[in-house]
């Protein structure tokens, strides 16, 4: 698990984004319990967390909580692998999951298309809770929601460019 931090500033409002990746994640010959170093670090800022929060001086109290994971299908057009299934179940329920198929250019508009449907499909099978992008008050954030919904409703390619964003997590639900 490497771990890597930059500061956003926008509109005044500064936000410290940490990046985790899982370089060779699902690489080996025997994948058994493979999630389980993902899982003990998401687990572990949690409770660190929650051991800063029930302090008596919860002054500096930085949030290094995981609360999102991009996981990344490989563009093989045949569907989720057992491991994708098996890991994403074990997520769903600590962080929000957001299924993105990786290097999606490499695929033609039509199998991309199914290959997405074919995700979805299995997603739903599986009962494995992605994120949905809920409606909000603010008429700036429903017009970047309604484009993010526009490009998942098309299509996940690295070729798309997505204007990004700060938004005020208090919108938002886990």
């Amino acid at each position: 698990v490497e771990q890597s931090k930059v500061l956003i500033k926008e509109g005044g409002v500064q936000l410290t984004l940490t990046i985790v990746d899982t370089p060779g994640f699902g690489d080996a010959v025997d994948n058994s319990n493979c999630w389980q170093p993902v899982i003990n670090y998401i687990d572990s800022k949690f409770e660190d967390f929650l051991n800063a929060e029930s302090r008596v001086n919860r002054r500096s109290m930085p949030d290094n909580r995981v609360h999102c994971c991009l996981y990344f299908i490989a563009p093989s057009g045949h569907g989720l692998k057992p491991l994708d299934i098996e890991f994403m179940k074990r997520l769903h329920d600590k962080v929000n999951v957001i299924p993105l198929i990786a290097k999606a250019d490499t695929l033609t508009p039509e199998e991309c298309q199914l290959f997405k449907k074919q995700i979805m499909k299995e997603i739903q099978e599986h009962k494995i809770k992605i994120y949905e992008f809920p409606d909000t008050e603010d008429d700036e954030d429903n017009k970047l929601i309604r484009k993010i919904k526009v490009i998942n409703n098309s299509l996940f390619s690295s070729h798309i460019k997505l204007d990004l964003r700060l938004c005020n997590p208090s919108h938002y639900k886990n």
